[in-house]
Protein backbone atom coordinates (compact mmCIF):
# COMPACT_ATOMS: atom_id res chain seq x y z
CA UNK A 1 0.00 0.00 0.00
CA UNK A 2 0.77 3.75 -0.64
CA UNK A 3 -0.31 6.27 1.19
CA UNK A 4 0.01 10.32 0.71
CA UNK A 5 -0.73 12.54 3.62
CA UNK A 6 -1.06 16.32 3.36
CA UNK A 7 1.71 16.35 0.84
CA UNK A 8 2.42 19.92 -0.23
CA UNK A 9 5.48 20.75 -3.02
CA UNK A 10 6.14 24.60 -3.99
CA UNK A 11 9.26 24.15 -6.80
CA UNK A 12 10.27 27.83 -7.28
CA UNK A 13 7.53 30.33 -6.96
CA UNK A 14 5.28 28.01 -7.86
CA UNK A 15 2.81 25.86 -5.66
CA UNK A 16 2.00 22.93 -7.66
CA UNK A 17 -0.03 20.81 -5.11
CA UNK A 18 -0.84 21.27 -1.64
CA UNK A 19 -3.28 19.31 0.68
CA UNK A 20 -2.74 15.69 -1.10
CA UNK A 21 -3.91 12.82 0.56
CA UNK A 22 -4.33 9.65 -1.57
CA UNK A 23 -4.02 5.89 -0.96
CA UNK A 24 -3.11 3.77 -3.51
CA UNK A 25 -3.67 -0.07 -2.89
CA UNK A 26 -1.70 -3.00 -3.87
CA UNK A 27 -2.41 -4.49 -7.21
CA UNK A 28 -3.62 -1.04 -8.27
CA UNK A 29 -3.67 0.34 -11.87
CA UNK A 30 -3.27 4.24 -11.38
CA UNK A 31 -2.73 6.72 -14.55
CA UNK A 32 -1.85 10.28 -13.29
CA UNK A 33 -2.91 13.19 -15.70
CA UNK A 34 -2.85 17.13 -15.81
CA UNK A 35 -1.75 19.60 -17.34
CA UNK A 36 2.32 20.51 -18.65
CA UNK A 37 3.63 21.85 -15.30
CA UNK A 38 0.89 20.70 -13.03
CA UNK A 39 3.15 18.69 -11.18
CA UNK A 40 2.64 15.46 -12.29
CA UNK A 41 6.35 14.13 -12.58
CA UNK A 42 6.69 16.26 -9.09
CA UNK A 43 4.54 13.90 -7.48
CA UNK A 44 5.43 10.81 -9.17
CA UNK A 45 9.45 11.77 -8.10
CA UNK A 46 7.96 12.01 -4.27
CA UNK A 47 6.92 8.59 -4.46
CA UNK A 48 9.77 6.84 -5.87
CA UNK A 49 11.72 9.26 -3.11
CA UNK A 50 13.55 11.18 -5.59
CA UNK A 51 12.05 14.45 -4.88
CA UNK A 52 11.28 15.82 -0.94
CA UNK A 53 8.24 17.24 0.23
CA UNK A 54 7.75 20.64 1.76
CA UNK A 55 4.78 19.36 4.08
CA UNK A 56 3.27 15.81 4.85
CA UNK A 57 4.79 12.44 4.43
CA UNK A 58 4.68 9.35 2.13
CA UNK A 59 3.90 5.58 4.17
CA UNK A 60 4.98 3.07 1.46
CA UNK A 61 4.93 -0.64 2.69
CA UNK A 62 6.80 -2.11 0.03
CA UNK A 63 10.80 -0.98 -0.89
CA UNK A 64 10.56 -3.05 -4.03
CA UNK A 65 9.58 -0.17 -6.17
CA UNK A 66 10.69 0.39 -10.14
CA UNK A 67 11.09 3.55 -11.44
CA UNK A 68 11.09 4.47 -15.10
CA UNK A 69 11.69 8.11 -15.89
CA UNK A 70 10.80 10.03 -18.51
CA UNK A 71 13.74 8.98 -21.04
CA UNK A 72 15.45 12.04 -21.76
CA UNK A 73 16.09 12.03 -18.56
CA UNK A 74 18.54 9.19 -19.05
CA UNK A 75 22.00 9.60 -20.62
CA UNK A 76 24.61 7.29 -22.65
CA UNK A 77 27.06 6.86 -19.55
CA UNK A 78 23.45 5.64 -17.66
CA UNK A 79 22.85 2.83 -20.62
CA UNK A 80 26.96 1.97 -20.31
CA UNK A 81 26.48 1.30 -16.36
CA UNK A 82 23.72 -1.22 -17.53
CA UNK A 83 25.84 -3.12 -19.94
CA UNK A 84 28.52 -3.47 -17.29
CA UNK A 85 26.30 -5.53 -14.76
CA UNK A 86 27.24 -8.70 -15.30
CA UNK A 87 23.79 -10.14 -14.09
CA UNK A 88 21.55 -8.10 -16.42
CA UNK A 89 23.47 -8.62 -19.44
CA UNK A 90 22.50 -12.34 -18.86
CA UNK A 91 19.13 -11.91 -17.49
CA UNK A 92 18.39 -9.34 -20.44
CA UNK A 93 18.24 -12.20 -23.37
CA UNK A 94 15.45 -13.83 -21.34
CA UNK A 95 13.94 -10.91 -20.40
CA UNK A 96 13.76 -10.13 -24.59
CA UNK A 97 12.08 -13.41 -25.29
CA UNK A 98 9.78 -12.97 -22.19
CA UNK A 99 8.93 -9.17 -23.25
CA UNK A 100 9.23 -10.24 -27.25
CA UNK A 101 11.66 -7.63 -27.24
CA UNK A 102 12.71 -8.14 -31.16
CA UNK A 103 15.13 -4.65 -31.46
CA UNK A 104 18.82 -5.82 -32.36
CA UNK A 105 19.87 -4.32 -29.07
CA UNK A 106 23.34 -4.91 -28.80
CA UNK A 107 25.61 -3.92 -25.74
CA UNK A 108 28.58 -2.33 -27.31
CA UNK A 109 29.24 1.56 -26.75
CA UNK A 110 28.74 2.25 -30.57
CA UNK A 111 25.48 0.74 -30.10
CA UNK A 112 24.48 2.02 -27.04
CA UNK A 113 25.06 6.01 -28.33
CA UNK A 114 22.79 5.10 -31.31
CA UNK A 115 19.47 3.95 -29.23
CA UNK A 116 16.61 5.03 -30.32
CA UNK A 117 13.96 6.35 -27.81
CA UNK A 118 12.12 3.44 -28.18
CA UNK A 119 14.95 0.98 -27.62
CA UNK A 120 15.72 3.29 -24.72
CA UNK A 121 12.57 2.85 -23.57
CA UNK A 122 13.00 -0.69 -23.77
CA UNK A 123 16.10 -1.28 -22.03
CA UNK A 124 15.59 0.58 -19.42
CA UNK A 125 12.27 -1.22 -18.63
CA UNK A 126 13.65 -4.66 -19.02
CA UNK A 127 16.48 -3.69 -16.57
CA UNK A 128 14.49 -2.26 -13.97
CA UNK A 129 11.64 -5.29 -14.41
CA UNK A 130 14.86 -7.87 -14.01
CA UNK A 131 14.66 -6.89 -9.92
CA UNK A 132 10.92 -8.22 -9.66
CA UNK A 133 9.91 -4.98 -8.59
CA UNK A 134 6.15 -5.38 -7.15
CA UNK A 135 5.53 -1.59 -7.89
CA UNK A 136 6.13 0.31 -11.27
CA UNK A 137 6.40 3.82 -11.60
CA UNK A 138 6.05 5.47 -15.23
CA UNK A 139 6.75 8.58 -16.31
CA UNK A 140 5.19 9.09 -20.09
CA UNK A 141 6.16 5.66 -21.28
CA UNK A 142 4.71 6.02 -24.64
CA UNK A 143 6.99 8.76 -25.48
CA UNK A 144 9.21 7.45 -28.36
CA UNK A 145 7.53 4.64 -29.01
CA UNK A 146 6.30 3.43 -32.25
CA UNK A 147 2.82 1.74 -32.83
CA UNK A 148 4.18 -1.63 -31.91
CA UNK A 149 6.29 -0.56 -29.13
CA UNK A 150 3.22 0.84 -27.10
CA UNK A 151 1.68 -2.46 -27.98
CA UNK A 152 4.71 -4.39 -26.61
CA UNK A 153 4.14 -1.94 -23.26
CA UNK A 154 0.88 -2.31 -23.16
CA UNK A 155 1.02 -6.24 -23.08
CA UNK A 156 4.22 -6.22 -20.78
CA UNK A 157 2.10 -3.90 -18.40
CA UNK A 158 -0.96 -6.15 -18.42
CA UNK A 159 1.05 -9.35 -17.54
CA UNK A 160 2.51 -7.39 -14.41
CA UNK A 161 1.15 -8.65 -11.51
CA UNK A 162 2.08 -5.54 -9.21
CA UNK A 163 0.84 -1.97 -8.87
CA UNK A 164 1.43 0.32 -11.54
CA UNK A 165 1.49 4.25 -11.19
CA UNK A 166 1.63 5.77 -14.69
CA UNK A 167 2.31 9.80 -15.64
CA UNK A 168 0.76 9.92 -19.09
CA UNK A 169 -1.15 12.06 -22.11
CA UNK A 170 -1.55 8.56 -23.97
CA UNK A 171 -5.41 8.46 -23.95
CA UNK A 172 -5.10 4.69 -25.90
CA UNK A 173 -2.58 3.46 -23.98
CA UNK A 174 -4.57 4.74 -20.92
CA UNK A 175 -7.67 2.79 -21.34
CA UNK A 176 -5.74 -0.25 -22.35
CA UNK A 177 -3.73 -0.29 -18.72
CA UNK A 178 -5.51 1.95 -16.11
CA UNK A 179 -8.63 1.34 -14.12
CA UNK A 180 -8.51 4.78 -11.68
CA UNK A 181 -7.49 8.31 -12.83
CA UNK A 182 -5.49 10.84 -10.55
CA UNK A 183 -6.04 14.33 -11.92
CA UNK A 184 -3.63 17.06 -10.86
CA UNK A 185 -5.38 20.28 -11.68
CA UNK A 186 -4.80 24.35 -9.95
CA UNK A 187 -3.14 22.85 -7.17
CA UNK A 188 -5.71 20.31 -6.24
CA UNK A 189 -5.78 16.04 -6.75
CA UNK A 190 -8.68 14.84 -7.51
CA UNK A 191 -9.57 10.98 -7.79
CA UNK A 192 -11.80 9.39 -10.49
CA UNK A 193 -12.23 5.40 -11.08
CA UNK A 194 -12.64 3.96 -14.41
CA UNK A 195 -10.43 4.17 -17.69
CA UNK A 196 -9.46 7.47 -19.32
CA UNK A 197 -12.78 7.56 -21.06
CA UNK A 198 -15.09 6.83 -18.30
CA UNK A 199 -12.50 10.01 -16.41
CA UNK A 200 -13.41 11.99 -19.47
CA UNK A 201 -17.06 11.69 -18.65
CA UNK A 202 -16.97 12.27 -14.98
CA UNK A 203 -15.12 14.92 -15.35
CA UNK A 204 -17.37 16.89 -18.31
CA UNK A 205 -20.64 15.65 -16.25
CA UNK A 206 -19.25 17.44 -13.33
CA UNK A 207 -17.95 20.34 -14.88
CA UNK A 208 -21.14 20.56 -16.64
CA UNK A 209 -22.89 20.46 -13.26
CA UNK A 210 -20.74 22.89 -11.61
CA UNK A 211 -21.44 25.48 -14.60
CA UNK A 212 -25.15 25.29 -13.73
CA UNK A 213 -25.09 25.75 -10.39
CA UNK A 214 -22.65 28.49 -10.92
CA UNK A 215 -25.11 30.06 -12.72
CA UNK A 216 -27.92 29.44 -10.93
CA UNK A 217 -25.94 31.48 -7.69
CA UNK A 218 -24.91 34.21 -10.07
CA UNK A 219 -28.86 34.93 -10.70
CA UNK A 220 -29.40 34.23 -6.67
CA UNK A 221 -26.47 36.87 -5.82
CA UNK A 222 -27.65 39.73 -7.76
CA UNK A 223 -31.10 38.74 -6.11
CA UNK A 224 -29.00 38.99 -3.07
CA UNK A 225 -27.12 42.01 -3.78
CA UNK A 226 -30.19 43.93 -4.33
CA UNK A 227 -32.04 42.81 -1.39
CA UNK A 228 -29.09 44.20 0.53
CA UNK A 229 -29.05 47.25 -1.14
CA UNK A 230 -32.55 47.72 -0.81
CA UNK A 231 -32.56 46.91 2.89
CA UNK A 232 -29.79 49.18 3.83
CA UNK A 233 -31.56 52.47 1.89
CA UNK A 234 -34.56 52.17 3.79
CA UNK A 235 -32.81 51.88 6.90
CA UNK A 236 -30.75 54.62 5.88
CA UNK A 237 -34.44 56.80 4.65
CA UNK A 238 -36.02 55.49 8.31
CA UNK A 239 -32.97 57.40 10.17
CA UNK A 240 -33.02 60.27 7.99
CA UNK A 241 -36.81 60.67 8.57
CA UNK A 242 -37.12 60.18 12.31
CA UNK A 243 -34.55 62.80 12.73
CA UNK A 244 -36.53 65.09 10.70
CA UNK A 245 -39.81 65.05 12.58
CA UNK A 246 -40.79 66.92 15.67
CA UNK A 247 -39.48 70.22 13.80
CA UNK A 248 -37.49 72.20 16.51
CA UNK A 249 -35.87 70.37 18.74
CA UNK A 250 -38.01 69.55 22.18
CA UNK A 251 -36.75 69.69 25.80
CA UNK A 252 -36.51 65.71 26.22
CA UNK A 253 -34.76 64.80 22.88
CA UNK A 254 -31.88 68.01 23.77
CA UNK A 255 -31.40 65.92 27.01
CA UNK A 256 -30.75 62.80 24.56
CA UNK A 257 -34.34 60.99 24.48
CA UNK A 258 -35.16 59.23 21.27
CA UNK A 259 -38.49 59.72 19.61
CA UNK A 260 -41.56 57.45 19.01
CA UNK A 261 -39.86 57.55 15.20
CA UNK A 262 -36.23 57.14 16.00
CA UNK A 263 -37.18 54.15 18.27
CA UNK A 264 -39.39 52.15 15.07
CA UNK A 265 -35.82 53.27 12.83
CA UNK A 266 -33.33 51.90 15.49
CA UNK A 267 -35.77 48.69 15.51
CA UNK A 268 -36.09 48.85 11.33
CA UNK A 269 -32.24 49.02 11.01
CA UNK A 270 -31.31 46.38 13.72
CA UNK A 271 -33.91 44.14 11.67
CA UNK A 272 -32.27 45.05 8.04
CA UNK A 273 -28.47 44.47 9.70
CA UNK A 274 -29.93 40.94 10.42
CA UNK A 275 -31.11 39.83 7.41
CA UNK A 276 -27.87 41.63 5.53
CA UNK A 277 -26.03 39.60 7.78
CA UNK A 278 -28.26 36.71 6.66
CA UNK A 279 -27.68 37.13 3.01
CA UNK A 280 -24.06 37.97 3.21
CA UNK A 281 -23.79 34.69 5.15
CA UNK A 282 -25.23 32.61 2.03
CA UNK A 283 -22.80 33.69 -0.42
CA UNK A 284 -20.17 32.70 1.45
CA UNK A 285 -21.65 29.20 0.94
CA UNK A 286 -21.52 29.77 -2.61
CA UNK A 287 -18.96 28.19 -5.50
CA UNK A 288 -16.11 29.38 -7.12
CA UNK A 289 -16.00 29.82 -10.47
CA UNK A 290 -15.43 26.76 -12.17
CA UNK A 291 -12.15 25.92 -13.34
CA UNK A 292 -11.15 25.45 -17.17
CA UNK A 293 -8.66 25.38 -19.32
CA UNK A 294 -7.63 28.10 -21.29
CA UNK A 295 -7.96 28.10 -24.96
CA UNK A 296 -5.12 27.27 -27.16
CA UNK A 297 -4.60 29.65 -29.85
CA UNK A 298 -1.40 29.92 -32.06
CA UNK A 299 -0.47 30.33 -36.01
CA UNK A 300 1.82 28.10 -38.70
CA UNK A 301 2.69 30.27 -41.63
CA UNK A 302 5.18 28.83 -44.15
CA UNK A 303 7.36 31.46 -46.35
CA UNK A 304 6.68 30.91 -50.23
CA UNK A 305 8.55 28.63 -52.50
CA UNK A 306 9.16 28.79 -55.92
CA UNK A 307 9.31 25.21 -56.66
CA UNK A 308 7.08 22.44 -57.57
CA UNK A 309 9.55 19.47 -55.65
CA UNK A 310 11.23 20.29 -52.51
CA UNK A 311 13.47 16.93 -51.92
CA UNK A 312 14.24 14.53 -54.57
CA UNK A 313 16.12 11.57 -53.31
CA UNK A 314 17.67 8.75 -55.62
CA UNK A 315 18.91 5.18 -54.61
CA UNK A 316 19.63 6.16 -51.12
CA UNK A 317 21.67 3.49 -49.15
CA UNK A 318 22.63 4.16 -45.34
CA UNK A 319 24.33 1.85 -43.11
CA UNK A 320 25.08 2.02 -39.32
CA UNK A 321 28.02 0.10 -38.28
CA UNK A 322 27.72 -2.39 -41.10
CA UNK A 323 24.30 -2.53 -41.38
CA UNK A 324 22.30 -1.44 -43.85
CA UNK A 325 18.94 0.47 -42.49
CA UNK A 326 17.39 1.40 -46.40
CA UNK A 327 18.70 1.04 -49.47
CA UNK A 328 18.36 2.35 -53.17
CA UNK A 329 15.88 4.50 -51.83
CA UNK A 330 13.71 6.91 -54.27
CA UNK A 331 11.20 9.21 -53.68
CA UNK A 332 10.33 13.16 -53.88
CA UNK A 333 8.26 15.46 -51.94
CA UNK A 334 6.14 18.42 -53.57
CA UNK A 335 5.06 21.57 -52.42
CA UNK A 336 2.13 20.83 -50.28
CA UNK A 337 2.92 17.12 -49.49
CA UNK A 338 2.11 16.28 -45.67
CA UNK A 339 4.18 13.18 -45.78
CA UNK A 340 4.13 11.06 -42.20
CA UNK A 341 7.56 8.96 -42.13
CA UNK A 342 6.14 5.29 -40.85
CA UNK A 343 8.23 2.28 -38.99
CA UNK A 344 9.91 0.47 -36.37
CA UNK A 345 11.97 2.48 -33.61
CA UNK A 346 15.35 2.49 -35.26
CA UNK A 347 14.17 1.83 -38.68
CA UNK A 348 16.41 4.47 -39.76
CA UNK A 349 13.37 7.76 -39.76
CA UNK A 350 15.18 10.26 -37.56
CA UNK A 351 18.31 9.38 -39.89
CA UNK A 352 16.80 10.39 -43.04
CA UNK A 353 15.87 13.22 -41.39
CA UNK A 354 19.41 14.33 -40.64
CA UNK A 355 20.72 13.60 -43.98
CA UNK A 356 18.05 16.16 -45.48
CA UNK A 357 19.21 18.62 -43.42
CA UNK A 358 22.44 18.02 -44.46
CA UNK A 359 23.86 16.88 -40.90
CA UNK A 360 24.69 13.19 -41.69
CA UNK A 361 26.49 13.18 -45.07
CA UNK A 362 27.65 9.52 -44.51
CA UNK A 363 25.48 7.81 -47.20
CA UNK A 364 25.11 6.09 -50.97
CA UNK A 365 22.97 8.03 -53.63
CA UNK A 366 21.93 11.65 -54.14
CA UNK A 367 19.48 14.45 -51.79
CA UNK A 368 18.27 17.48 -54.37
CA UNK A 369 16.69 20.03 -52.41
CA UNK A 370 14.98 22.95 -54.68
CA UNK A 371 16.99 26.03 -54.30
CA UNK A 372 14.52 28.12 -52.10
CA UNK A 373 13.78 25.52 -49.26
CA UNK A 374 14.03 26.51 -45.97
CA UNK A 375 13.18 23.86 -43.29
CA UNK A 376 12.98 24.18 -40.15
CA UNK A 377 13.18 21.26 -37.46
CA UNK A 378 11.93 20.82 -34.43
CA UNK A 379 13.90 17.68 -32.73
CA UNK A 380 12.60 15.30 -30.11
CA UNK A 381 15.29 16.54 -27.47
CA UNK A 382 14.12 18.62 -25.13
CA UNK A 383 17.03 19.29 -23.18
CA UNK A 384 18.99 20.77 -25.33
CA UNK A 385 17.59 24.43 -24.11
CA UNK A 386 20.19 26.52 -22.29
CA UNK A 387 18.92 25.77 -18.67
CA UNK A 388 20.77 28.79 -17.23
CA UNK A 389 19.07 31.39 -19.03
CA UNK A 390 14.80 32.51 -18.27
CA UNK A 391 12.12 32.26 -20.36
CA UNK A 392 12.62 36.18 -20.48
CA UNK A 393 16.10 36.32 -21.68
CA UNK A 394 15.05 33.31 -24.47
CA UNK A 395 12.72 35.57 -25.67
CA UNK A 396 14.37 38.64 -25.93
CA UNK A 397 17.94 37.33 -27.82
CA UNK A 398 16.43 38.77 -31.43
CA UNK A 399 14.94 41.91 -30.62
CA UNK A 400 11.69 43.58 -29.05
CA UNK A 401 9.51 42.47 -31.64
CA UNK A 402 10.61 39.11 -31.70
CA UNK A 403 9.91 38.98 -27.54
CA UNK A 404 6.61 40.42 -28.11
CA UNK A 405 5.70 37.71 -30.24
CA UNK A 406 7.64 34.93 -28.19
CA UNK A 407 5.53 35.51 -25.21
CA UNK A 408 2.37 35.89 -26.90
CA UNK A 409 2.37 32.56 -28.52
CA UNK A 410 3.47 31.28 -25.13
CA UNK A 411 0.82 32.80 -23.62
CA UNK A 412 -1.94 31.26 -26.04
CA UNK A 413 -0.25 27.88 -25.10
CA UNK A 414 -1.26 28.15 -21.85
CA UNK A 415 1.88 29.06 -20.09
CA UNK A 416 1.48 31.26 -17.35
CA UNK A 417 3.29 34.91 -17.47
CA UNK A 418 4.74 33.47 -14.23
CA UNK A 419 6.80 30.90 -15.78
CA UNK A 420 8.60 34.17 -17.80
CA UNK A 421 10.83 34.86 -15.17
CA UNK A 422 11.99 31.36 -14.39
CA UNK A 423 15.16 29.59 -15.56
CA UNK A 424 14.39 26.62 -18.33
CA UNK A 425 15.88 24.13 -15.77
CA UNK A 426 12.46 24.82 -13.66
CA UNK A 427 10.10 23.87 -16.43
CA UNK A 428 8.38 20.13 -17.04
CA UNK A 429 9.42 19.01 -20.45
CA UNK A 430 6.42 20.06 -22.00
CA UNK A 431 7.20 23.52 -21.53
CA UNK A 432 10.09 23.52 -22.62
CA UNK A 433 8.45 21.24 -25.62
CA UNK A 434 6.23 24.26 -26.23
CA UNK A 435 9.35 27.05 -26.21
CA UNK A 436 10.80 24.58 -28.61
CA UNK A 437 7.81 24.68 -31.23
CA UNK A 438 7.53 28.30 -30.51
CA UNK A 439 10.97 28.97 -31.82
CA UNK A 440 10.19 26.42 -34.98
CA UNK A 441 6.69 28.83 -35.26
CA UNK A 442 8.87 32.17 -35.26
CA UNK A 443 11.66 31.06 -37.60
CA UNK A 444 11.70 31.41 -41.75
CA UNK A 445 10.64 28.46 -43.14
CA UNK A 446 8.74 26.59 -45.69
CA UNK A 447 9.29 23.24 -45.16
CA UNK A 448 8.22 21.83 -41.50
CA UNK A 449 9.88 18.90 -40.35
CA UNK A 450 8.81 17.74 -36.80
CA UNK A 451 10.03 14.78 -34.99
CA UNK A 452 7.69 13.17 -32.50
CA UNK A 453 5.84 16.49 -31.87
CA UNK A 454 3.40 15.83 -29.05
CA UNK A 455 5.90 13.97 -26.87
CA UNK A 456 5.35 15.18 -23.43
CA UNK A 457 2.48 17.88 -24.52
CA UNK A 458 -0.76 17.92 -22.53
CA UNK A 459 -4.29 16.81 -24.30
CA UNK A 460 -5.04 20.69 -24.78
CA UNK A 461 -1.97 21.22 -26.69
CA UNK A 462 -1.95 17.84 -28.55
CA UNK A 463 -5.63 18.53 -30.00
CA UNK A 464 -4.70 21.86 -31.14
CA UNK A 465 -1.64 20.97 -32.71
CA UNK A 466 -3.29 18.21 -34.72
CA UNK A 467 -5.67 21.01 -35.18
CA UNK A 468 -3.06 23.17 -36.92
CA UNK A 469 -0.92 20.98 -38.21
CA UNK A 470 -4.43 19.93 -40.45
CA UNK A 471 -4.60 23.69 -41.23
CA UNK A 472 -1.22 24.48 -42.00
CA UNK A 473 -0.63 25.12 -45.54
CA UNK A 474 2.99 24.27 -46.02
CA UNK A 475 5.28 21.14 -46.97
CA UNK A 476 5.42 19.04 -43.97
CA UNK A 477 7.25 15.83 -42.98
CA UNK A 478 6.15 14.21 -39.61
CA UNK A 479 7.44 11.41 -37.20
CA UNK A 480 5.29 10.46 -35.37
CA UNK A 481 3.87 7.16 -33.14
CA UNK A 482 0.33 9.16 -33.05
CA UNK A 483 -1.86 7.54 -35.39
CA UNK A 484 -5.06 9.78 -34.89
CA UNK A 485 -2.26 12.35 -35.76
CA UNK A 486 -0.94 10.82 -38.41
CA UNK A 487 -4.16 10.27 -40.09
CA UNK A 488 -5.56 13.05 -39.34
CA UNK A 489 -3.05 15.29 -40.67
CA UNK A 490 -0.97 13.63 -43.44
CA UNK A 491 -1.61 13.04 -47.05
CA UNK A 492 1.05 10.54 -47.77
CA UNK A 493 3.39 8.09 -46.17
CA UNK A 494 7.27 7.19 -46.56
CA UNK A 495 7.57 3.84 -45.18
CA UNK A 496 10.53 1.92 -43.94
CA UNK A 497 9.87 -1.86 -44.83
CA UNK A 498 12.29 -4.42 -45.27
CA UNK A 499 15.56 -2.04 -45.35
CA UNK A 500 13.63 -0.28 -48.25
CA UNK A 501 11.56 3.15 -48.15
CA UNK A 502 8.45 3.75 -50.38
CA UNK A 503 6.36 6.39 -50.77
CA UNK A 504 2.66 5.73 -50.63
CA UNK A 505 0.18 8.41 -51.10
Amino acid sequence: MLELKNIEKQYADKLLFSNVNLSIYDGERVGIVGNNGSGKSTLIKIIAGDEETDKGSVYKSSSAIGYLKQITSYSTEDFYKISLDPVFVKEFLELKKKLNITDNIEFTPKRLKTLSGGEKTKLMLAHILSFNPDTLLLDEPTNHLDSAGVEWLINTLNDFYGTIIVVSHDRYFLNSVVNRIVEIENGKVNDYYGDYDEYARQKKAEIDRQKKIYSEQASLEKKIDRQIKDLKSWANKAEKDSRRQGGMMSDSRIKGAQTKAQVSAGKLASMAQAKVSRLEQAKQDFIDRPYEEGKVYYKLEPGKIGSKVLIRAEDLTKKFDGNVLFEDASFTIEAGDKVALIGKNGCGKTTLLRMILGKDTDYEGTIWLAPSLKPTYLTQDVLDLDENMTVMELASGQGAEYRTKFLTNLANMNMSKQVFGRKISTLSLGERMRIKMNEVILSDFNLLILDEPTNHLDLNNKIFMEKILSEFQGALILVSHDKALRENVCNSELVFENKTVKKIV
